[in-house]
């Protein structure tokens, strides 16, 4: 009798562009087989959310002290004597996988970028863990769309290609990416296909999932002005210089919403797309709240007659949110500028007009299937003025635009039936 088990590898339900391409994959599998049994490998801190939203958790029992202490100092070692970076890998559960899972019908990497010189030769060699589990069990192993590479490190090539070898298929997100995987391979140029991210089929949520959300923080949508919603990202914040409000992206942020709230008379929306399931690392929200801070100081002169008014017009999500919730309050938005890629996606699988901010090739690449690369900065380099006349652009043609994506969002979901396809 066919299993109705299914392994999903390369999610976790903090980053909410990994966890909606694990809903794709869910809602597909669900809907050919209304029996599927979605096991999904997570931490187990993630594991009651993950339950809470229909999947299996599978992990390995967290850590201790000594184990943690170990790791960071090995990590320092490495870092302060060897000079390179320790590899960094989301460990098989081996244990568990074999607890859970006595069948099943097949393995399913949704990783988004996972396989490159930055994370090292280790996680392809987890990877070739599950792959063994899964063909231990007479199932298959397919990756669905994401970046790759580069792979000038040696060790980190060598483990991919293996990797790769031993899965049943694998599919390029974009066209940098096709270039290093070419290379890793020996294919010729522009050999192998470019599909976009499966994120693009995830089922749009109801428009009230982003109502009832914003009206659970006091924020009342004035149906006169526009809204701009806001993404930022930690990880960019870290890069770009001190860590306050001084720090060049935030300066960025901050001056482009006193000049839409000014300028355009905007609301605005300020979004995270990492969202920690427990407290004690920073995450978007801790970035969030120091952009609110910011704005609000600043503009008390300058903006509206008192600060409580000017902050009435400030929605700060700051508690944890689903995948849904997040893209169904980005879809309120009448424009987004986000440094996240995954906001891009909810914003621009819904007809709203998008500008980047990219730390990563990814970024450019997917603006550009919208034919909207003029729309990107990238981190290191962010004019302030520039950004605020791209943002007045896109709020003045928002109409124009909307009609521009909605059209191409028809070839895109074409597109992505291809790995969608495998998913049976």
């Amino acid at each position: 009798m066919p299993s109705n088990n299914y392994l999903l590898v390369g999610a976790n339900f903090i980053n909410k562009g990994a966890e909606a391409m694990a809903k794709t994959v869910q809602q597909r599998l669900v809907q050919a087989n209304p029996d599927a049994r979605c096991f999904i490998i997570v931490t187990e801190a993630q594991a009651p959310v993950a339950k809470a939203q229909g999947f299996e958790p599978l992990y390995n029992p967290a850590p201790g002290v000594a184990e943690k202490l170990l790791k960071k100092g090995t990590g320092l070692i490495q870092r302060r004597v060897l000079g390179r970076q320790t590899p960094f890998a989301d460990l098989t559960p081996l244990g568990a996988m074999d607890r859970a899972l006595p069948d099943l019908a097949l393995g399913i990497d949704i990783s988004g970028f996972a396989y490159h010189d930055g994370r090292g030769f280790q996680q392809p060699l987890e990877t070739i863990k599950a792959i063994e589990f899964c063909r231990g069990k007479g199932a298959d192993y397919v990756i669905m769309p994401q970046a790759w590479g580069p792979f000038t490190d040696p060790a980190t090539a060598e483990n991919t290609q293996r990797m790769l070898g031993l899965a049943e298929a694998f599919h390029i997100r974009d066209r940098v990416s096709r270039g290093y995987m070419e290379q890793l391979l020996g294919k010729p140029e522009g050999s192998l296909p470019v599909v976009p991210d499966i994120a693009f089929g995830m089922q749009t949520p109801p428009a009230r999932l982003g109502e009832e959300l914003l009206s659970g923080y006091g924020f009342a949508r004035s149906a006169d002005r526009p809204l701009v919603a806001i993404s930022p990202n930690m990880r960019v914040y870290e890069k770009t210089g001190a860590g306050d409000a001084g720090n060049a992206y935030v300066q960025a942020l901050v001056a482009l919403a006193r000049h839409l709230m000014t300028a355009h008379r905007a609301q605005l929306v300020l979004v995270p797309n990492e969202i920690m399931v427990h407290d004690g690392f920073p995450d978007d929200r801790r970035l969030c709240r120091l952009l609110h801070e910011a704005i609000v100081g600043q503009g008390t002169d300058a903006l509206l007659a008192d600060a409580a008014d000017q902050a009435s017009d400030i929605a700060l999500i700051d508690r944890y949110h689903s995948a849904e919730d997040i893209k169904a309050t980005i879809g309120l938005a009448d424009v987004l500028v986000a440094s996240r890629f995954h906001s891009l996606i909810f914003a621009l699988s819904q007809g709203v007009p998008s500008l980047a901010i990219s730390w990563s090739h990814k970024y450019r690449e997917l603006m550009d299937l919208f034919g909207m690369a003029d729309f990107v900065f990238e981190e290191n380099a962010i004019d302030p003025e520039a950004l605020k006349r791209k943002t007045d652009a896109l709020l003045g043609e928002r109409s124009a635009w909307h009609s521009r994506i909605s059209d191409t969002l028809v070839g895109i979901r074409e597109r992505i039936e291809a790995p969608l396809s495998l998913l049976q």
